[in-house]
């Protein structure tokens, strides 16, 4: 199929989509609440997370940018999720505004993060101008692979990704007093 025809299905996809959330009932799983993380098993439908993995692959090589500003820190690209599949920018960010009871005009522009052999993450904190993060999974990892975890080693806590597209979803800032939350420095070891 020609890139518009993909494109046309991704929009009309997208919009089925949105049009469904509710009877999806998409929900979050509170895991632990100090610090705070909350799974979502169904943040994207397998034929949601097939679209997204097929509009990266046709993404130009030259629009991927690095994660992190020092390699010692990180190799891996991340492109920003309008670049890519344009309409499911806006359903991410309402389905995640949803999920944290927020308006969706603070959920930030979504990237795709991708991992190409070898390359990772090394203790990646958002920072303290962002409440919560979300990290959604495009991919399975498969059964007996050791790898594919995200790791907050500080916060004794690993993530494995054994469903597509399942997310994340953590604080960043401490319940305590409100500043970031040092413990949540995340290590992707795909």
């Amino acid at each position: 199929r020609t890139s518009e025809e993909l494109a046309q299905q991704g929009a009309a996809t997208c919009s089925e989509q949105n049009q469904d959330d509710e009877v999806r009932g998409i929900s979050m799983i509170e895991i632990c609440s100090t610090p705070f993380f909350g799974i979502v098993p169904n943040f994207f439908e397998a034929d949601e997370a097939a679209f997204l993995l097929a509009a990266c692959s046709r993404a130009d090589s030259s629009r991927w940018s690095p994660a992190r500003g020092d390699p010692e820190k990180g190799t891996s690209e991340v492109l920003p999720l309008p670049e890519a599949a344009p309409a499911y920018a806006e359903v991410v960010a309402e389905r995640l505004a949803e999920l944290l009871e927020v308006d969706v005009g603070l959920v930030e522009t979504p990237f795709i993060e991708r991992f190409l052999p070898g390359q990772f993450t090394f203790e990646r904190h958002a920072g303290p101008l962002r409440r919560f993060s979300m990290i959604a999974y495009l991919n399975e990892v498969p059964v007996g692979c050791e790898d594919g975890v995200t790791d907050f080693k500080h916060a004794t806590f690993q993530f494995r990704p054994d469903l597509q597209g399942a997310a994340l979803i953590f604080s960043n800032l401490s319940a305590a007093d409100g500043k970031a939350d040092h413990r949540l420095r995340q290590t992707e070891m795909p």
